[in-house]
């Protein structure tokens, strides 16, 4: 078990992202920049995201998300996504050095509870994505810059 918590979330800049295909996935890419700040057991870290950055988002297979009501992208729970973009950030630069995988991992389950998921529905998507990135941990499969991402602690 990962010894961080999220403590909560806010969105500084909203998120508007595009949808689109590449190589055959469903991606989003960010059509402006954001911004969140974690506040977290170990201090606050301030997340910003460049415009054009690209992610699967939540990749959530269709019968997981009929069975978990949770959708992989929901226009409607921009906390939701936020999370499951900043685990793709994560994992493709390998926590920042800040963060291993289970720290990664345990600040999506948080996001997602923050989001308005249940304890089961983030702990099962928890499970499925620690099986599913396994071998993505620093594995930039859409080519991102690193310069379009920044993780830094603030406080």
């Amino acid at each position: 078990m990962s010894g961080i918590v999220l403590r909560s979330a806010e969105i500084i800049k909203p998120l508007q992202v595009a949808t689109g295909k590449l190589h055959g996935d469903s991606v989003y890419a960010f059509e402006r920049d954001f911004e969140m700040l974690l506040h977290t057991s170990r201090g606050d870290y301030l997340w910003r995201v460049g415009e054009g950055y690209i992610s699967n988002c939540g990749s959530i297979p269709w019968l997981g998300q009929k069975i978990l009501r949770v959708k992989s992208y929901d226009p409607d729970n921009p906390l939701q996504n936020a999370f499951f973009f900043l685990h793709d950030d994560l994992y493709q630069k390998k926590g920042y050095e800040i963060f291993d995988r289970e720290d990664s991992d345990a600040l999506c389950r948080g996001g997602l509870r923050e989001a308005g998921c249940s304890r089961f529905q983030a702990s099962t998507i928890d499970f499925c994505l620690m099986i599913g990135a396994w071998g993505h941990w620093g594995d930039n499969a859409y080519k991102n810059f690193d310069f379009l991402s920044k993780l830094e602690k603030v406080g």
